[in-house]
């Protein structure tokens, strides 16, 4: 297998919110239920002043409703700063971002509540694998941010 660098690069990250909570109804008796439609994800990303530097701000919750058997609700929100190679076509790069950066973060996201669940008295909790995409909404907004005329300093 030949390996390479990735035109997005990862500077930093770090957690910005976490609640969690044991549900007091949960029956551990019964298998527990989770659902991709109790899960929520979101993404925001804010241009930097670096040109090619962007900050992502990936945010997964879980809040079944009460009925549903699951042992946890939790939101978890993780800031990064990505990079992305000036040699990458600049037509894929809100792409890339998109849907690479996301992927990423969203690793993170898994590893801190795998961590914190294999330490809660019910079942460790491991997201599972989904798959980011670009809505064509957000397509449009892309597009619309990168015509767009940009203010600078004087």
């Amino acid at each position: 297998m030949k390996i390479q660098p990735s035109p997005l690069h990862l500077h930093d990250y770090f957690l910005t919110e976490l609640n969690f909570r044991i549900n007091p109804l949960f029956k551990s008796d019964q298998s527990p239920l989770f659902s991709l439609k109790d899960l929520q994800v979101k993404r925001e990303i804010q241009d930097l002043s670096e040109s090619e530097r962007k900050r992502m701000i990936l945010r997964v919750s879980h809040q079944p409703k009460s009925e549903v058997n699951s042992p946890y609700s939790f939101t978890v929100e993780v800031m990064g700063t990505l990079e992305i190679s000036k040699k990458f076509p600049e037509e894929k790069k809100q792409m890339l971002l998109q849907v690479n950066g996301a992927s990423i973060l969203y690793g993170v996201i898994r590893e801190i509540l795998r961590s914190i669940t294999s330490n809660a008295p019910y079942s460790q909790v491991l997201l599972p694998s989904l798959t980011f995409t670009v809505d064509s909404q957000e397509e449009e907004s892309a597009k619309e941010s990168s015509t767009a005329p940009h203010a600078t300093k004087s």
